[in-house]
């Protein structure tokens, strides 16, 4: 580098004579490669390819040569295979202690200011300040099809994002919030997830799981004077209406005729006067296709379409409102799933897995896109510890004990944080 040229990750000027600075102390790898690792992890790099990037670009500049089993046709082969494994092991380590050490440093600073920002949206009367809705779903990891053998589920990926929604210009700013890898998705799981988030939303949106509901539930009783409105997300209840209709026809022989084609382009739910208008006609269809009111769905009368009726009201009145989980569903399709499906399977530490998915947080909301910033902040980390950063292999699982897979922990968690 020419003297006197500026470097971004010091923010300072720096001689010929000096280099990149080093993570911390007890660190050969440099901060700057660190910190693209961290990134190409977030979007969902393999550990073992990562780990072994980053040892070639430290082979490189030291000036070492690494050994290139393929360029050697004198070795054994099977020895080469076995050099090759070793090296996978080692770079996965070295990728997997990356992420338990420094993702709390990226991750907890920009948890807390969305927190904040949270927080200064709720403040103040409902009627002068934005509303704030929270979008909840989960999306299942399964092991790997072999040989025609049945899928099992590994675990659960909980998510949360956040809706700010302007009342007077009906415009919304979301973001993914959270989040977070349990052994299913429970009850217990979900009330983790909204303790964690630690706040009343003006609004929660869900497909109105029996583990999404009982946590729901859970919240409005420890928060009896900040009051909330459950809305049903309208894929989920097109859903649980056309099997409704399904229900309904092989017995019976009931023709639904435009309240399907009303379904299907989601005209249904387009007000509250378009669902009453939907309903009315749905229940009279009923009566005059003599459909005994014994196989009318009247638990889901009972239960869900009062809440039904007063999400379609909360529409009217925010427009702008997400209808449905579809835009998270397909965040979770985007950055966890095409991620997880195939590399899922080899974790089992809750902990080192939950890092990993705020590192995809992150990513997400564009915080690696500034490689530099990233830099930085790690850089600042350690200067403020003096020179050392946060330990690795602390959170390991007991000798073979895979806590991600072991589905009394949600139920643990909860009774140790007092849910």
């Amino acid at each position: 580098m020419d003297h006197g040229e500026t470097c971004p990750e010091c923010a300072r000027e720096r001689g010929v004579n000096q280099g990149d600075t080093n993570a911390g102390h007890g660190y050969k790898f440099t901060t700057r490669i660190i910190a693209a690792a961290l990134a190409d992890l977030a979007g969902g790099s393999p550990y073992g390819a990562v780990g072994v990037a980053a040892k070639a670009q430290m082979d490189a500049r030291y000036g070492h040569r690494p050994l290139q089993p393929d360029l050697e046709p004198d070795w054994d082969t099977h020895a080469v295979r076995e050099a090759r494994k070793r090296a996978r092991r080692r770079a996965w380590r070295l990728s997997a202690d990356w992420v338990a050490a420094f993702s709390p440093v990226l991750y907890q600073p920009w948890a807390a200011v969305a927190r904040g920002e949270v927080d200064a949206a709720l403040a103040g009367s409902a009627k002068d300040r934005p509303v704030v809705a929270l979008l909840l779903d989960d999306i299942p990891i399964f092991t790997k099809a072999r040989n025609g053998q049945r899928q099992r589920q590994l675990f659960s990926v909980l998510a949360a994002s956040e809706s700010f929604i302007d009342r007077d210009n009906q415009t919304r700013v979301t973001r993914l919030r959270l989040l977070r890898a349990y052994p299913d998705h429970s009850a217990e799981a979900y009330k983790l997830v909204l303790a964690e988030l630690g706040y009343v939303p003006d609004i929660i949106v869900a497909d109105g799981g029996p583990g999404i509901g009982a946590a729901v539930r859970a919240l409005a009783e420890r928060n009896p004077g900040r009051p909330f409105t459950l809305c049903l997300s309208a894929y989920h209840l097109r859903r649980q209406l056309l099997r409704q209709f399904s229900v309904l026809t092989k017995p019976h022989g009931f023709r639904p005729g435009d309240l399907e084609d009303r379904l299907a382009d989601w005209s249904f739910c387009a007000s509250s006067v378009a669902w009453q208008t939907w309903w009315g006609d749905y229940e009279a269809r009923l009566v005059a296709q003599g459909i005994p009111p014994s196989a009318w769905p009247n638990r889901w009368i009972t239960s869900v379409k009062p809440v039904v009726d007063a999400q379609m009201v909360v529409f009217d009145e925010t427009r702008v409102l997400p209808r449905s989980t579809g835009a998270l569903e397909a965040t979770l399709f985007e950055v966890v799933k095409q991620s997880m499906t195939w590399r899922g399977p080899g974790f089992g530490n809750l902990e080192r897995t939950n890092r990993l998915l705020d590192l995809m947080t992150l990513r997400a909301n564009g915080s690696f896109d500034n490689l530099h910033a990233v830099t930085d902040a790690l850089a600042a980390d350690a200067r403020n510890h003096e020179g050392f950063v946060p330990p690795v292999r602390v959170i390991a699982d007991v000798r073979l004990n895979r806590s991600l897979h072991d589905d009394t922990i949600p139920a643990r968690l909860v009774k140790q944080a007092g849910l």
